[in-house]
């Protein structure tokens, strides 16, 4: 039973985790709203935005980096679980 209670704790956390992470995207995506209605074409990408508006597409960068570094340190993570399981096997 005590197994069973750290797997549904564990599984709670992840599932709280991934609803941040797309809740972060979302609330940076409606403050990025207001960049599409100012937009001009002929000023271009960057010299159309406003101080908000670039830092919160610096923002919106950085989450993405840091959300690889973070799918990059589940997957070692996985693996090196997978490793000492397969290599406890061997012995």
């Amino acid at each position: 039973m005590d197994k069973i209670k750290k797997i549904i704790v564990t599984v709670i956390c992840w599932l709280i985790i991934i609803v941040a992470d797309y809740g972060a995207f979302g609330i940076i995506g409606l403050f990025l709203m207001g960049y599409e209605d100012n937009y001009n074409i002929s000023v271009g990408e960057l010299w159309s935005m406003n101080t908000t508006e670039k830092i919160l597409y610096i923002c919106y960068y950085t989450w993405i980096i840091l959300n690889i570094i973070g799918f990059l340190c589940i997957i070692v993570y996985i693996g090196r679980k997978i490793y000492k399981r397969i290599k406890n096997k061997k012995i």
